[in-house]
């Protein structure tokens, strides 16, 4: 006797649990649905050895079902643990192409005994989704429906190991999910294995806590009282605060080899200091500073916090400079550049990855940080923004 699930037939309209365990081979380009009670269903073997490896014990217990979710071929798979009602030797799984609703796919899951509304709902919300990269666009947004889902989880190609989900809302298209890197850095659901890569020697990237220089480039009398108060952050402060091209290139120079730390306003792509006027004093774009750190073979660290103007918006957790100068004592004795982004972030002001790249030899990351509005801490606002650079010089040579 078969132990697969194939023969593809309609879930039912009014969602009650179907199931299906014929045993013809299951054409993937037919319409249809299978409900599958028995060990696998024919033609998904791999999504099913990938799921077993990934959730947690099969369980009778409704309360702690757990479930994979990932798509081939325009079907969605989804594999509980959720143990057959039908064949407890067993969990139950579906493949689909009528529905991407995962309330609808849990409902069909569970026992008929348990397919009431109000069950669905509240199991819906306690589910453990573990989606699979695959399931996600280039913009890391993705036509699974998780609408109700409140313990979304991500599983990358390379790994068993799901990581926590967070949605992002942007300001312009769909909403993209991100994963947890470390602690409260997250990084976008369609990262490629290659950024990820990058990003993972980048993070390695030793700090130089002892040996680094700290520089700022905020006039403002708090901020300077904040760091003459940080002990760590005093012992290793450029002085005077770089005001000009040459005083930056000085700075570099003095740190050659090492780990230079610049603290400043942002406004698009420049770090610009201004007076109590609001009156430009100096300007110097990161990707000067970036070119200067590479000519001394400095690792650099550049931290931008809004403005005052910008910071009146409600934010609760704020992030002007004297809050960015608390954040750094704490951070920035951390031994790699991973610890360090790890420890700038909390979960109310929390650091999103957008870019990683590995360019000519050297690494680069840049981050958003987001601090929390109000209340809700699901609500978030770009404060600023964190950038790691590693030059070609720094790196271990390839063998």
């Amino acid at each position: 006797m078969s132990h697969a699930c194939g023969g593809f037939s309609r879930l039912l309209a009014v969602l009650a649990a179907l199931a299906v365990v014929a045993f013809a081979r299951p054409s993937l380009a037919q319409f249809g649905s299978v409900v599958c009670h028995l060990e696998h269903i024919l033609g998904f073997e791999k999504e099913y050895d990938r799921g077993k490896h990934v959730l947690p014990a099969a369980t009778s217990d409704s309360n702690s079902i757990a479930v994979f979710v990932t798509m081939r071929k325009g079907y969605v798979y989804f594999q509980s643990n959720r143990k057959s009602s039908l064949d407890p030797a067993n969990v139950v799984k579906i493949a689909t192409n009528e529905t991407t609703d995962l309330k609808t796919l849990l409902q069909n899951v569970l026992p008929k005994t348990e397919q009431t509304e109000a069950t669905v709902e509240k199991l819906h919300k306690t589910t453990k989704y573990v989606l699979d990269t695959s399931v996600f666009n280039p913009d890391s947004s993705t036509s699974i429906d998780l609408e109700g889902a409140e313990n979304v989880w991500i599983v990358t190609a390379d790994s068993f190991e799901p990581r926590k989900a967070l949605l992002v809302e942007k300001a312009r298209g769909p909403p993209s999910w991100c994963y947890s890197w470390r602690q409260h850095v997250y990084i976008p659901a369609s990262t490629s294995a290659e950024a990820l890569k990058t990003l993972e020697a980048l993070g390695n990237a030793t700090l130089d806590g002892k040996s680094l220089r700290f520089a700022s480039l905020v006039e403002d009398t708090a901020t300077d009282k904040a760091i003459g108060d940080s002990k760590s952050l005093s012992r290793v402060l450029f002085k005077p605060p770089p005001r000009s091209k040459a005083d930056v290139e000085k700075l570099f120079a003095d740190a050659k080899g090492h780990t230079v730390v610049i603290m400043g306003h942002v406004e698009a792509e420049d770090f610009v200091t201004r007076d109590a006027r609001r009156k430009e004093i100096f300007r110097v774009s990161i990707s000067e500073l970036q070119t200067r750190a590479d000519a001394q073979g400095c690792k650099l660290v550049a931290l931008g916090c809004a403005s005052a103007r910008v910071a009146e918006i409600g934010v609760a957790d704020r992030f002007n400079s004297v809050d960015a100068v608390a954040r750094l004592t704490g951070s920035i004795d951390r031994p790699t550049f991973g610890a360090f982004a790890e420890s700038l972030s909390s979960p109310t002001l929390r650091l999103v990855l957008g870019r990683v790249a590995a360019e000519n030899g050297s690494q680069t990351a840049e981050f958003a940080v987001e601090a929390s509005r109000g209340p809700n801490l699901l609500e978030f606002a770009n404060v600023g923004q964190l950038k790691l650079y590693r030059p070609k010089s720094d790196q271990e040579p390839t063998p």
